[in-house]
Parts: structure tokens; sequence; C-alpha cells
């Protein structure tokens, strides 16, 4: 959820980071190791982290500063809403796809769409950012790939950040704004999701939406953070080898997205939702991010309410941009087709690069 205060790094910093991605495609050693807790049964394989994971891992302490404690948290919130980024997609987006934007429910809300051919299927896909960060060049060029290889239009909400923004106000809108999308294209054809922070936004509108009687086509998470009280006690021993979260440094950002509703109201902490009803969820999470315990919860409860879960868990894998980039490898790569692209079911069986397995 918390990204690196500068919005832009140097050439060598890009250079070192493009280097663990390539690398992370490797496959991962078999090892005796376990990773903190049980994983949902047939979906994890206990394997030690591949090279690129450790390298990515090393960048991330080396080069990104987050916030370590409620004083750094609070400050990192503030100094981004002092100086807003910019949240207009870059100059350098993908030719094969169009960016268009509007107003909607007071909201910016920009349109990705493929040019080759009339898109029949959407995606509202929510960005992630410890819900004070903005929107970043890797997320839109995220949406920009989804489009083009999916043939969907992605929508993208941007949506008002802590500590203006609040868990009431945002999921509702995103629950309107994904109610008018699912009138244009019809029942079973759009779905929703998003990454961290974006994660928590699309399950907690999933369940309204739900709620509201409207039928997602799927809600796609990305390491989300899916329960802000931070109470789980196997956070703290993954916390241990978390680079990026600090349970202490979120604790005062969450209270602020919370606004006046309880931290476990599933507006804002969507685990403690009833998951009866749900549409069928694709989750990606890693072992070494700390929303990974919160996230087997949320597997275990969805699919004990009959939900249907294609979950992916990447061994040694961190939050942030380079989970995100191994869920693109597994799920996104050519030849696969996209959770966007059917009702249920995976085209790709087996493990998938980047140490993810099905």
């Amino acid at each position: 959820m918390v990204k690196s205060t500068p919005p832009r790094r140097g050439a060598l910093y890009v250079m070192s980071v493009g280097l663990a991605l390539s690398a992370c495609a490797a496959e991962p050693r078999q090892a005796s190791i376990r990773t903190a807790g049980d994983a949902p049964s047939g979906d994890v394989q206990d394997r030690e982290p591949s090279i690129g994971s450790r390298f990515a891992e090393g960048l991330v302490k080396t080069f990104v500063k987050v916030p370590q404690t409620a004083a750094e948290g609070i400050q990192a919130m503030e100094a981004a809403a002092l100086r807003p980024a910019s949240y207009a997609p870059p100059k350098n987006l993908r030719k094969d796809v169009t960016v268009t934007n509007a107003v909607v429910e007071g909201w910016p809300v920009y349109t990705v769409s493929p040019k080759n051919g009339r898109p029949r299927k959407a995606l509202v896909y929510l960005h992630g950012g410890a819900f004070y960060g903005e929107i970043t060049d890797f997320q839109w060029n995220l949406a920009a790939r989804i489009a083009a290889e999916t043939g969907s239009e992605v929508i993208v909400p941007i949506y008002p950040l802590a500590p203006r923004g609040t868990a009431q106000d945002v999921v509702d809108k995103v629950a309107i704004i994904t109610a008018s999308e699912i009138k244009r294209f019809g029942e079973g054809t759009v779905s929703i999701g998003g990454d961290s922070a974006g994660g928590t936004i699309a399950l907690a509108a999933a369940l309204v939406l739900r709620d509201r009687g409207e039928r997602l086509r799927e809600t796609v998470l990305i390491h989300p953070a899916v329960d802000l009280s931070l109470t789980n006690p196997e956070i703290a021993e993954v916390q241990r080898v978390d680079p990026i979260l600090r349970a202490a440094a979120l604790r005062p950002i969450v209270q602020r997205w919370a606004g006046n509703l309880d931290i476990q109201d599933p507006r804002v902490s969507p685990l403690y939702g009833n998951m009866s009803g749900l549409g069928p969820m694709t989750i990606f999470s890693g072992t070494h991010d700390s929303t990974d315990p919160d996230t087997r919860l949320l597997v275990a409860k969805a699919r004990a309410a009959g939900v249907t879960v294609a979950y992916h868990e990447g061994v040694g894998l961190i939050h942030g941009k380079r989970g995100r980039q191994a869920a693109l490898r597994q799920h996104w790569h050519p030849g696969c087709l996209s959770p966007l692209t059917r009702a249920r079911g995976l085209s790709c069986g087996g493990t998938g690069r980047g140490g993810y397995r099905r």
C-alpha cells in the first residue's frame, strides 16, 4: 500500500528495477522452509524465493524510503495532500489504446479503450497507494496493457485520497460508477479490480453491488488489504521480511480513511463482509507481503461461502510493483486469457512465472 515518496526515479534506479523484474521470471528452487500460516489448500507450494525476488527486495530496502512510524505515516499522507501528484496518464502510454476522460459523480474518470475492435466487456480499475498516494505511471501502463491485450474497456476513477477522501464516500461512488457500466455493457460483462488499497476498495464496492442486486463478471484483486484493523497476529511475523509495509505507519492513515465508519465496517475492511453471492474472484498475493495473512483468510472465507476463487500466492514476493508485475506475467501474458475474458476457470494451469502457483 505504501509507495515511495519521490514520483520519479533516476536512470540507475529504473534500470536496476527493470533487471529485478526480468529476474523474477526465474523459477524458484525447492526448499523445506515454510511460510507464516497455512496457505489455502491446493494453492501454494512451499519453495525458496527466486533470485529475482531477493534482488527486488534488496533494491527496495536500498532505494525506497517508506514510513516506519505513526508520525512518519501521517507526515507522508499530509505531504502528499499538500503537494498533490498528477493523475494524468503518461504521454508515452502504449499506442494501441485510446484514452478519454469525463467528470462522473464529481470525479475525473478516464476510459482506456483498445483501438482494434469494439469492447464488449469492461473493467473498473482502482489504483493502490496506501489510500493517500496518487495513481502512478506503472498503474497506468497496467490499465493500458489490460485494455490492449484483453479487448476490454478499462475505466479508471480518480477517487479522492486520504485525509480528504473516506471509505464511505469512495466505495459508494465506485459502486455507482460500476453500476452505470453494467447498465451500459450488460450484466455479467463488467469486472471490478484493483491493486493494494485499490483492491480494498474494489472488494468493498463488489459487496455493495451484490447487496444492490448487480452482477459482476469477476472481482480481481492484486495484493489487497482486506482488514484495516491490522490485528492479525501473523502480520508481525511477515513484517520481519516485508520491506514495504509497516503496520505502525499505516494505522493512523487507515483511521483517516475510515472516517466515521468503524474499522470493521465492510466498506473499510471488506474481510468482515458476507461473501455469499459474490461472483468469481481472482486474487494475487505474496508471502513477503504483510497483507498476505488476511488475504489467505479472505480466500478461505469466500470459498466457504461458495464463491469460486482462483488464488495465486508468490513465494518470496513483496508488496507493490514487483508483485503486480509478477501477476501480469502469470495472468495476462500472451497466450493466456485474462479473467476479464471468461466467466470461470483459468486458461493457464500449473506453476506460473515469478513464483506463482495456481
